[in-house]
């Protein structure tokens, strides 16, 4: 249960990223309203995982990666580039991810 609500979490923090950018590019009030909504609704479901059971240093890696890799797809989508060190950074991260998860 704690797993569907922390993929509920990245799921409303990837869109509220896509606002957030959409805000930065044209500041529209409901863009920012948006952005602020999901980010707190996905707040709400990191408070909850962590109520069933998520380890506080499991869900803040866990989170911290995963916002890395949707800030990059975000970015991607919507016109920025990543230079060569940034994916090298990348690719480090998500070995790093699959070394703190080893039990």
């Amino acid at each position: 249960m704690m797993w569907l609500f922390f993929l509920g979490l990245m799921v409303l923090e990837t869109w509220g990223d896509v606002f957030a950018k959409r805000y930065g590019l044209a500041p529209h009030l409901y863009y920012f309203v948006m952005a602020l909504l999901l980010y707190f609704i996905a707040n709400a479901s990191w408070l909850i995982s962590m109520q069933y059971g998520m380890k506080l240093w499991q869900g803040v890696v866990l989170y911290g990666i995963s916002q890395a890799i949707t800030g990059i797809v975000v970015g991607l989508y919507m016109g920025e580039s990543i230079n060569v060190h940034q994916w090298i950074g990348i690719v480090i991260g998500m070995i790093a991810i699959l070394l703190i998860l080893q039990d």
